[in-house]
């Protein structure tokens, strides 16, 4: 499986507040009474927020051009009548309009109904897509390169790349944006039908158990499809909706996901700048710290448990020896091996034990600047940093510390 990650449950919770719903577009044929007689204005506004029209009050007709402003809620521009222009603001009321006409300090405003009910209150499907500016560039340790919109930054830890927007210093529960990085195993477009079933598992869990980002009791279904990129929609079943978006880029032997949960309003706004940075997506080849090959062993540890009863007397007794093992060759392949073996102690000399039991993991690494990552063969990415100290290392992997030494 690609892409695949572990992240702990819940990461994100549904804010408990509801947000207010943006506005749809303006377009739309709009009556009204002014000076006895009747207005009629006619809107279209276009999918990058430019919007035209024209205006007829029964003796005179003029044009119209202007841009909806960036929170949907007003548009201003010109008003052109016989060669003349002068400045118009619409602004929403309601379900109504404000149509404002601007005579130097003096306004004259006519409030406007649209044709067939309330204007609606949902935002245009599409939002104005303008090139995003590039930031830094940020290389992932499992052989993938791109380039950050302006402003974002990487917070990473364990088993998650989570990407900053601006002025952020930890995720927000409106917004969340998780790099997921994996190997392609032979998908060749982003197209491919198989992203879009594995983001349902992720998000969905088998057989709709509870996903591993939200976790049980919230679903998810598809509702959209734009160039291999998918929108799915949530619910908790207590009336909080969540929206998510999981934007692709091309796969290079390596694939790369920017999975976008939270509020539509905020994830729609930021689309272009993702869409800029996953197109400049690039493979690298994995890097190898040479420090790192060959065998390792683990710390053995001796955990000794005792069970007693109300009275504190001893009823049984456990030791448990464990160790871990690493094989880190240079053609990027691992071998974990973790060795454990628990002897019970009952009463009456009574004794149980385990044997050796061994646990073997294997797949590929990379490592380089102190940051580690492991993808074993079904696609798991675990990500750590680590440290040489003397003829040790420490390797972390969230709240997992590894101590090996040469064996």
């Amino acid at each position: 499986m690609l892409l695949s990650f572990t992240p702990p449950a819940h990461i994100f919770t549904p804010p408990a507040h509801t947000a207010p719903a943006p506005f749809q577009s303006f377009s739309g044929d709009y009556t009204g009474k002014q000076d006895g007689g009747t207005i009629k204005l006619l809107i279209k506004q276009a999918s990058d927020g430019v919007v035209t029209g024209t205006f007829n009050d029964g003796s005179s007709s003029a044009t119209l051009a202007g841009k909806i402003s960036d929170d949907s809620k007003k548009i201003t521009g010109q008003f052109t009548y016989q060669g003349i222009n002068l400045p118009f603001e619409i602004r929403r009321k309601g379900g109504q309009i404000e149509f404002v006409m601007k005579l130097g300090n003096e306004e004259e405003v006519m409030t406007l109904t649209r044709s067939g009910g309330a204007a609606p209150e949902e935002p245009p499907t599409k939002v104005p897509k303008t090139a995003a500016a590039t930031g830094s560039g940020f290389t992932h340790p499992a052989g993938l390169a791109l380039n950050l919109p302006k402003g974002w930054k990487v917070q990473q830890s364990s088993v998650l790349t989570t990407l900053l927007p601006p002025g952020a210093s930890k995720a927000d529960g409106d917004e969340i944006y998780l790099l997921l990085v994996g190997d392609a195993n032979g998908i060749q477009s982003k197209s491919d039908p198989r992203l879009g079933q594995f983001m349902e598992l992720i998000l969905n869990g088998a057989k709709g158990t509870g996903g591993l980002i939200l976790g049980p009791g919230i679903t998810f279904q598809r509702t959209g499809s734009e160039k291999g990129d998918l929108t799915f929609t949530g619910s908790n079943g207590r009336g909080s909706s969540v929206y998510v978006r999981c934007i692709f880029s091309e796969p290079q032997g390596r694939i790369a996901a920017i999975l976008a949960v939270g509020l539509k309003t905020k994830i729609t706004a930021r689309e272009a700048a993702l869409q800029s940075s996953m197109a400049s997506v690039k493979g690298t080849s994995p890097e190898h710290d040479s420090r790192l090959l060959g065998s390792w062993k683990g710390t053995t540890r001796t955990n000794s448990r005792d069970a007693r009863d109300a009275v504190g007397r001893l009823k049984a007794s456990s030791v448990s020896d464990s160790s871990t093992t690493y094989q880190l060759t240079g053609e990027g392949r691992f071998v974990e091996s973790r060795h454990s073996r628990t002897i019970a102690l009952g009463p009456g000399g009574v004794s149980l034990d385990s044997g050796d039991t061994v646990e073997r993991t294997q797949g590929q690494w990379a490592a380089s600047n102190g940051k580690i990552a492991f993808s074993d063969d079904n696609g798991l990415y675990l990500l750590g940093t680590y440290q040489l100290q003397g003829g040790a290392v420490v390797i972390q992997i969230g709240d997992r510390v590894i101590t090996l030494s040469r064996g």
